[in-house]
């Protein structure tokens, strides 16, 4: 195997747009990289089957699915579930048409009673009115046609302009409507789907050798070139990893997916 230059960094999409012919110059086939990325692609897989992200009681409910989606910035998606089952019970119900009539202000209030809240309370009821609006005035108040039938960057566009979402939680949220919704992203739309430039799984990318330092938008870049085909398929392991093992003290390594095939840059011995 060959060994990683711990100083070098992939070349990103900035720097050359040709992302194809970038792979074919830079990455060669027994590139140590290549195996990190095989491994995060299968560990995500694996696991998505296992421990989907979308719980059964809202994969119906289309509105209260997205809603539990967008909020997921600041918050562990786990989390995100039970926060949507409090707002529900305090609002009793989450129907877009009665929350665009219903003020910032109150939806607050409504949300400070869960248990448990969004670390940002004010931004997460903006959020949750911003998109109720949008619902209703673009979608007729259905919000499952957010996505169905939408090509994936029509679909990332109307996410990315809501308040306080941004486009990292726009491309997690069409990975995970494709992987548990069946939603088809539209010719090409893999492409297009990105990583979220997440602060743990740029730590991964950084100890498995992937990016010269920890840094989420490099992070995005070198998914890109990486994986091509499909960036944003290198994101939720990475993340997960990043969470559970690979942790901005001191490393858990025992038990990471990784373990056997990462360089562990920046992390001292012992």
């Amino acid at each position: 195997m060959t060994k990683i230059d711990r100083g070098a960094s992939l070349p990103t999409a900035d720097q050359d747009p040709g992302v194809h012919r970038v792979l074919r110059g830079h990455i060669l086939p027994d590139d140590p990289r290549l195996a990190v990325r095989d491994r995060l692609i299968a560990f995500r897989r694996m696991h998505r089957e296992q421990h989907p992200d979308i719980p059964d009681r809202y994969r119906d409910r289309p509105m209260a699915l997205l809603v539990g989606l967008i909020v997921q910035g600041p918050m562990h998606y786990e989390v995100a579930w039970r926060f949507v089952d409090a707002l529900i019970e305090a609002l009793g119900h989450l129907d877009a048409e009665k929350l665009k009539a219903t003020s910032v202000e109150d939806i607050l209030t409504n949300i400070m009673t869960c248990a448990p809240k969004p670390r940002f309370p004010l931004r997460a009821a903006k959020t949750i009115h911003d998109f109720a609006t949008t619902v209703v005035d673009e979608f007729s108040g259905d919000a499952g046609k957010v996505w169905l039938g939408r090509p994936v960057l029509d679909v990332i566009r109307t996410l990315d302009a809501l308040f306080g979402v941004g486009p990292g939680i726009a491309h997690m949220t069409v990975q995970v409507l494709n992987d548990e919704m069946d939603y088809d992203p539209g010719p090409g739309g893999f492409r297009m789907m990105d990583m979220k430039p997440d602060t743990h799984a740029a730590r991964v990318f950084h100890r498995a050798g992937l990016v010269a330092s920890i840094d989420p938008e490099a992070s995005v870049r070198a998914a890109r070139v990486l994986n091509p085909a499909y960036p944003g398929d290198l994101d939720w392991g990475a993340w997960k990893i990043g969470h559970d093992h690979c942790h901005s003290g001191v490393p858990v390594c025992e038990g990471c997916p990784l373990s056997d095939i990462c360089p562990r840059i920046g992390v001292a011995d012992g």
